[in-house]
């Protein structure tokens, strides 16, 4: 069962590499997970007042860093700007409330119908 389970994993793995590069996400092996530098936020901040928030086009201006990671980078940076002009203007620190949890997409009610065949207790011929 664990040599199975390796293998379902390593082709899960294979596929989601595959879809991943037919999509055009070529991110690189080795991605820098070293602390942004003054230079790295300062490109960042020329590049999208340049080319808007365009993650791809502005990630190789920063060699070893993602698009994702850029992305994610220039939302932390908006939000300390916010921070620092409202500490600049006098107003409180708002505390951002932690984020909900994913929710599930599956229905709670049943809503099938008579023809959906809608619980596991009228299954089989009787």
């Amino acid at each position: 069962a664990a040599a199975a389970a390796a293998a379902a994993s390593r082709l899960m793995h294979a596929e989601a590499q595959a879809c991943s590069l037919a999509r055009g996400n070529t991110k690189s092996v080795t991605v820098n997970r070293k602390a942004w530098s003054m230079e790295e936020d300062a490109t960042i901040r020329a590049c999208v007042q340049r080319m808007g928030m365009r993650w791809r086009l502005i990630a190789p201006h920063l060699p070893g860093r993602s698009d994702d990671s850029v992305r994610n980078r220039w939302k932390r940076l908006r939000e300390e700007d916010e921070e620092a002009e409202a500490a600049a203007a006098g107003r409180p620190r708002v505390e951002r409330p932690p984020p909900a949890p994913p929710t599930s997409t599956r229905r709670t009610s049943g809503g099938q119908g008579a023809a959906g065949g809608g619980g596991g207790a009228s299954r089989g011929g009787g």
